[in-house]
């Protein structure tokens, strides 16, 4: 079993993978606990803040059985300190080659993003049959996943403007393995400190999987 059909099988439970972007440790422990409390043992921690390898390590410290993905990562210098920290996948926004290598090189999961058939066959090229769809609703949504599914033998993590009440539309789809959703633990709900919201949030979506 290779890297990513080893994380597909630990994820294959969770219907959304919460994307967020934290700024300190103290706020990933208090969202990963959150999410703990709820079973949503997966999270996806975006390098859009310069805390962002900070608070995968102290995730994984905090709560080690929970999956923690890299997102937002653009080249491989955030590729390798997502792994000093932990990081069990590398997620990136699109198909950067030297980031696939590398991940490929040190045995861990890449998602790189695609949005059309042609960064699809380069994925494919790559050796990658697991790709993110992003920015999803953007470039087609559904209908796109839909339309793509004969042609390739490839499943997706779509990512990107999905929603509470869209994301139920995309995990139907046989060829998507679960979403990427920034709604569980947003922006305000961090800053607000509303932890018991992020929980909430959490078990409302594993409870209409």
């Amino acid at each position: 079993m290779n890297s990513v059909d080893a994380l597909l099988a630990k994820i294959s439970h969770l219907p959304v993978i919460p994307v967020v972007a934290l700024n300190s440790e103290d706020e990933a422990i208090n969202v990963g606990r959150a999410l703990m409390n709820a079973g949503l043992n997966c999270i996806e921690i975006t390098f859009r803040t310069a805390q962002a390898a900070q608070c995968i390590g102290a995730i994984k410290k905090e709560f080690p059985e929970m999956i923690v993905l890299a997102g937002t990562v653009l080249h491989v210098e955030q590729a390798q300190q997502a792994l000093d920290m932990g990081s069990d996948a590398i997620v990136s926004p699109a198909i950067n080659e030297a980031v696939v290598h590398f991940a490929q090189a040190n045995s861990v999961a890449i998602l790189p993003g695609v949005c059309n058939p042609q960064q699809i066959e380069q994925g494919l090229a790559l050796g990658l049959n697991v790709l993110k769809f992003f920015p999803a609703t953007v470039f087609g949504g559904t209908d796109f996943l839909k339309a793509v599914a004969p042609i390739y033998n490839v499943t997706f993590m779509p990512t990107g403007g999905i929603t509470a009440d869209t994301w139920r539309d995309y995990v139907s789809l046989p060829n998507v393995a679960c979403c990427g959703g920034s709604w569980i633990a947003s922006a305000p709900l961090i800053a607000q400190r509303q932890w018991q919201a992020v929980e909430k949030n959490a078990k409302h979506t594993l409870a209409g999987f």
